[in-house]
């Protein structure tokens, strides 16, 4: 579940269509990059670290929130290992662009609330019904997490540990549980947006003018991180 940012800094005062705009750039000049480049790499993670200064936002916060996408990083670390003109450095150099793609992402979750976010890809021309289904699951996310957890604390109040084998088949169950509880609560809320005049697209909101800071933001970091790209990769 995304949070709302509780520190207003420069980066939270910006338009959501520049940060996506920019924060996005820094991630396809990474890719475009090659993983053997890793001076490359590293300055343009100075870049991201430079932005999550100015959002006033700790590293403590950045790694707390990145935590989630661990797994990611792993499986790109190991992907290059695993392929025959795989190795080191090229792993090397795919678990850095991992980790500043992770990074970049997490730095806009924390410097841009969940309505701002959608107000700028709808901005930036995603289809409003697409932005719907991503508003949609951001909102109720949480209520999927709350329902697995009363569940499984229903299953350790009679037994339950996670310690046999044999267990599998109540996983399973519960699994099941779990999937009609949240497709009941899918219908009721449906149910209760028809009602209120939902008509199957979101309602289109008026989206404010981009401020010169905005253009500068975009202008200062793209071209950055395309000097770096041009010059030491």
């Amino acid at each position: 579940m995304m949070e709302t940012p509780t520190t207003e800094g420069p980066l939270q005062r910006l338009d959501a269509r520049a940060k996506l705009l920019g924060l996005l750039g820094i991630v396809v000049i990474s890719v475009s990059t090659p993983s053997a480049s890793y001076r490359c790499l590293l300055v343009l993670g100075l870049v991201v670290a430079g932005l999550a200064v100015i959002g006033r936002l700790s590293s403590r916060t950045l790694l707390r929130r990145a935590l989630p996408l661990t797994p990611f990083l792993l499986l790109a670390a190991t992907l290059p290992l695993v392929r025959p003109e795989g190795g080191r450095e090229q792993a090397i150099g795919e678990s850095l662009k991992a980790l500043l793609g992770c990074l970049v992402l997490v730095l806009l979750a924390a410097s841009t609330p969940v309505d701002r976010l959608l107000l700028g890809l709808a901005g930036l021309g995603l289809p409003r019904l697409a932005v719907m289904l991503i508003g949609l699951l951001l909102r109720y996310l949480h209520l999927l997490s709350d329902e697995s957890q009363r569940l499984h604390r229903a299953a350790v109040l009679r037994g339950y540990r996670a310690r046999f084998l044999a267990q599998a088949v109540l996983v399973g169950r519960l699994v099941g549980v779990l999937f009609l509880r949240s497709h009941a609560r899918a219908e009721r809320v449906h149910a209760a947006m028809l009602a209120r005049g939902f008509d199957g697209l979101p309602v289109p909101a008026v989206l404010p003018r981009l401020r010169w800071a905005d253009f500068a933001f975009v202008v200062l970091v793209l071209g950055s991180a395309l000097a770096v790209r041009l010059t030491l990769a």
